[in-house]
């Protein structure tokens, strides 16, 4: 495989904001896989969306444009991707998440071979959104890193050898509601919390943020921090599942986040269309074809 065609793997996370990653900081060990990625990648320490929320975010990190041009007045999709761009130019394109608002529903699916939004039920905007509701109702808020890891794999192990690609999974385990899973569920609280009641307590925090209390907030932040922990596994998972396919040491590997989550710091909960640093600042880890190291401050 020649140097200017080398595959590239994009993992963003949903409402991960940086300040939340020991290798940015934070006083807990919540990211050792990241941890350790980064003293092989080159860190942005000042890496900003150009949103606070999916809608907006994730076009102009798939696009490189601003919102305004990356997706249109109703949020479909108005500028070409980077799967088109690369597509055209004989990569293998694919991508996997479970986020309706960047779902084919909204036209994201274009320049992507394949295109799994875990959406089933048709491409239709209202039919889509209708499945997610659902699927809330029913307390399953989203599909786990676990499976995302697997639906991507099993892509990969079906392409060409001299082929390269180009892999973007969008995890959302550390968007709300907070239900970190198994071993997880206690790590930073000993509280039993079920996934009815951290929905609730989600949900009051983004309706009634004064009704928060200090040891509900603390509850909140406890829960996230453990969802970064499993996804942080799961994404060291997936790093040694391509480490074993002889991927990783020849691709360009890019971490990042759409945008953060907000704990009460100004006011309110989740993330709102507001430009503080806890839900725009961003992680931004970029790992070369064989490593490297290094902080970019600007």
């Amino acid at each position: 495989m020649s140097e200017n065609r080398r595959s590239i793997v994009l993992l963003s996370a949903d409402a991960l904001r940086a300040d939340h990653l020991s290798s940015y900081g934070y006083h807990r060990e919540t990211s050792p896989v990241l941890d350790e990625l980064a003293d092989e990648s080159i860190r942005f320490e000042n890496a900003y969306s150009a949103s606070s929320h999916t809608r907006e975010a994730v076009p102009a990190l798939l696009t490189g444009e601003y919102p305004d041009v990356a997706v249109d007045a109703g949020y479909h999709l108005a500028s070409e991707t980077v799967a088109s761009t690369l597509s055209e130019a004989g990569f293998a394109t694919a991508g996997f998440h479970s986020n309706p608002f960047v779902s084919r529903a909204y036209g994201f699916d274009q320049g992507f071979d394949t295109f799994d939004d875990d959406l089933h039920l048709g491409q239709h905007k209202l039919i889509a959104l209708a499945q997610r509701a659902i699927d809330k109702l029913r307390n399953r808020h989203y599909a786990r890193a676990d499976e995302i890891n697997e639906r991507s794999l099993n892509w990969l192990d079906g392409q060409s050898d001299d082929e390269p690609v180009f892999l973007w999974n969008h995890y959302m385990d550390t968007h709300g509601p907070y239900e970190p899973p198994g071993e997880y569920a206690t790590l930073y609280t000993d509280a039993e919390v079920s996934g009815r009641e951290a929905q609730s307590l989600y949900q009051r925090a983004i309706k009634h943020p004064e009704s928060i209390t200090d040891d509900e907030r603390e509850l909140l932040v406890d829960l996230y921090d453990a969802e970064i922990r499993y996804n942080d596994a799961k994404i060291g998972a997936f790093l040694e599942a391509l480490r074993k396919r002889g991927l990783l040491e020849e691709s360009l590997l890019i971490v990042t986040a759409d945008h953060g989550d907000a704990f009460g710091e100004h006011g309110y909960y989740e993330h709102p269309r507001y430009l503080h640093d806890e839900i725009t600042h961003v992680p931004l880890l970029i790992r070369p074809p064989g490593g490297a190291s290094g902080t970019v401050d600007t």
